[in-house]
């Protein structure tokens, strides 16, 4: 798979790569836990999801911006940071991650899928749904391919 942002990729597999990443926060350098990718222009401009339209900061820099406490003179945007190699990064399919590639095309695999992956937990069982359904939104077909 081919992603043409960060932003674009999975639920599942964003949080291994921000960690490959080993970014801090762009404001505080703060590393504790994850961050949150903040839209500097918000979304409701042309390509909001570009890199030069990202920034990541820890969830107190996050609030502080959005409640205008602070402003973003000299916070870096992604496109500044990210390397050329970022795609790499990104965990395939592998035991080792725990990974798996599913091509589910009729409902009844969608179904059938969730109930043997989820193995009864409801938290599972939504976080998977929710996976499913933001695959066939981001390709536009009926179709679903999640790494779980």
């Amino acid at each position: 798979m081919v992603y043409k942002t960060m932003f674009h990729v999975s639920a599942v597999l964003k949080p291994v790569l921000l960690s490959r990443l080993n970014w801090g926060c762009f404001r505080c350098d703060w590393r504790e836990g994850t961050s949150d990718i903040h839209h500097i222009n918000g979304r409701g401009i042309d390509d909001p999801h570009n890199h030069s339209n990202l920034t990541y900061l820890c969830p107190n820099c996050h609030r502080l911006i959005h409640r205008k406490k602070i402003d973003m003179t000299g916070i870096k945007t992604v496109a500044e940071v990210i390397p050329e190699n970022w795609r790499e990064l990104i965990p395939y399919p592998s035991e080792e991650l725990g990974f798996t590639r599913c091509k589910l095309t009729k409902e009844k695999n969608l179904e059938a899928f969730i109930s043997y992956a989820s193995r009864g937990d409801d938290k599972v069982k939504g976080r998977l749904k929710k996976e499913i359904k933001n695959s066939l939104r981001n390709k536009g077909e009926e179709v679903a391919v999640i790494y779980w």
